[in-house]
C-alpha cells in the first residue's frame, strides 16, 4: 500500500530541545503527510501582523502560553485543510485542556489521533546540546536565537513541561496510542524506531 493512500494522524511530543520538530518533519516528508507545528503557526501569524498574531505576541512577550481559545482558533483551519491527507502535529497538545480541545475538534472532523510519540530526554542532555551549539556561536533554533534562550529560562520551561506532562502521557497511554522513544540518541536511530512503529500500524502486510 502506498504511503500517500493513508492519512495518518500523528502527534510528536517532547520538551523544547528534544528534537521533536526534526522528527516530525522527517515523518511528514517520508509519508507525505503535512507537518503542523503550533510554534510555526504562531510565528506565521505574528509575522503577518494579523489580529491573532498580535494576541499571540502579547502572550509570548509575557512568557506565557497562548490561551486555549486563541490556540484552537489558529489550529482549526490548518487541520481542516489537511485532515484528509494526514498530518504530523508537532508539540501539541501540551496541557490537559488542549487534549480535550483537540479531541473535540477531531471528532467534529470524524477522526482521531492514531499514534502519539513522546521523545524521552533528560534536561541535562538538552542543556549539553544547547551548550555545544552556543560554543560554536550558533543558535539552537534555525529561525534564530530565542529571546528566552538562557539557561534559567530553559530550566523553567522544562519544569513547566514536566508538570503538565504526566496527565497527557497517562491519557494517551490509556488510549493505547502512546509510544515512548529514547530521545537521547542520534537522529537516525530515533527516526528508524518511529518508522518501524508507523509501518507496523499502517502498512504491515497480513500474513
Amino acid at each position: 500500500m502506498s504511503h500517500s493512500n493513508i492519512a495518518g494522524k500523528i502527534v510528536v511530543l517532547g520538551p523544547s530541545g528534544s528534537g521533536k520538530g526534526t522528527q516530525a518533519k522527517m515523518i511528514a516528508r517520508k509519508y507525505r503527510w503535512q507537518h503542523v507545528s503550533m510554534g510555526q503557526l504562531f510565528r506565521d501569524e505574528i509575522e503577518a501582523k494579523t489580529k491573532l498574531g498580535k494576541q499571540a505576541k502579547e502572550f509570548i512577550e509575557k512568557g506565557l502560553w497562548a490561551s486555549l481559545e486563541l490556540t484552537m482558533t489558529i489550529l482549526e483551519p490548518e487541520l481542516k485543510q489537511v485532515i484528509n491527507s494526514g498530518f504530523v502535529l508537532d508539540g501539541f497538545p501540551r496541557s490537559f485542556d488542549q487534549i480535550k480541545a483537540l479531541r473535540d475538534l477531531l471528532v467534529k472532523f470524524g477522526t482521531d489521533i492514531d499514534i502519539v510519540f513522546h521523545l524521552d530526554i533528560r534536561p541535562a542532555v538538552i542543556m549539553a546540546r544547547r551548550k555545544a551549539h552556543w560554543a560554536k556561536g550558533k543558535s539552537f533554533y534555525k529561525e534564530g536565537q530565542r529571546s528566552d534562550e538562557t539557561e534559567e529560562s530553559i530550566k523553567n520551561r522544562f519544569a513547566e513541561y514536566k508538570k503538565n506532562l504526566g496527565p497527557i502521557l497517562a491519557f494517551y497511554q490509556d488510549q493505547g496510542i502512546l509510544r515512548r522513544i529514547n530521545g537521547e540518541r542520534p537522529i537516525g536511530p530515533i527516526f528508524r524506531d518511529i518508522v518501524t512503529i508507523i509501518d507496523n500500524r499502517f502498512f504491515k502486510k497480513d500474513d
